[in-house]
């Protein structure tokens, strides 16, 4: 939700900022140089990478087909490691699943590939689009550590891990975005995918030391994992197609 609120309100100051600039014939350059390319520079874990990439061709200035890729995304069993203080934080409480104590986030990405056809209905850069998503298998995983703590409806002294699966998919997918190029070539561009129904997060809860806990405990922690933003967000299939580019 985070990020399409970011997204619509960037969006929003793209055409403002041209508005203001009285930029005409928005059109006319996609179709004189209809060859595209662009890429995102995105941070991500103290490191700067180049992704997404689009490369597409602009058939007329009304149709436009590419090519979308997050191809910098690791695609193996490796996953990143962080760790967080659940207990407390500041002046209150953070929690996670509704525990609390250290918790170790294990989180592993894939990649994003996409075919898209945009139509762009007026000569202002708006455009619509569909396309076909595929996404690689992602997880992450929450380990919490070994203290009293309440599952469900009693109390234990045990460890607990939320683990989240989501399986490779391909389906459709819906875009809208802004895209311009100037007459001497220089594009930009903002615009998301979003993948049409995915597959959910597979969500398993279990404990490996101290007590024995109850399965109806565990269940009731897994429909609390089920229902979390953090579910949410991982249900979630989509490419941020944005980025600086030129067209030929």
């Amino acid at each position: 939700m985070k990020t399409s609120r970011i997204f619509t309100i960037t969006l929003l100051g793209v055409f403002l900022c041209l508005s203001v600039c009285h930029i005409q014939a928005f059109g006319d350059s996609r179709e004189e140089r209809p060859i595209h390319l662009s890429i995102f520079v995105t941070a991500y874990e103290q490191a700067i990478y180049l992704s997404p990439a689009t490369f597409g061709y602009n058939i007329n200035k009304n149709f436009f087909v590419g090519f979308i890729s997050d191809f910098w995304y690791p695609s193996s069993d490796n996953m990143n490691e962080s760790t967080h203080d659940c207990t407390t934080s500041g002046s209150g409480t953070s929690e996670y699943f509704g525990q609390r104590g250290k918790c170790k986030n294990l989180s592993k990405t894939s990649y994003k590939n996409a075919i898209e056809l945009r139509v762009y209905p007026w000569e202002l850069g708006f455009y619509a689009g569909v396309g076909i998503l595929n996404s690689g298998q992602t997880g992450e995983k929450y380990i919490f550590d070994t203290r009293q703590r309440t599952i469900g409806k009693n109390v234990y002294n045990s460890n607990l891990i939320v683990e989240f699966q989501e399986p490779s998919w391909s389906g459709l997918a819906y875009s809208f975005g802004f895209s311009h190029v100037f007459s001497f070539g220089l594009s930009l561009g903002i615009g998301m995918l979003f993948g049409v129904n995915p597959e959910k997060s597979e969500v398993e809860i279990y404990s490996t030391n101290g007590d024995t806990v109850a399965a109806s405990d565990l269940e009731m922690v897994k429909n609390n994992a089920k229902n979390s933003q953090i579910a949410k967000y991982r249900n979630e299939r989509n490419i941020v197609c944005s980025g600086i580019g030129f067209n030929f």
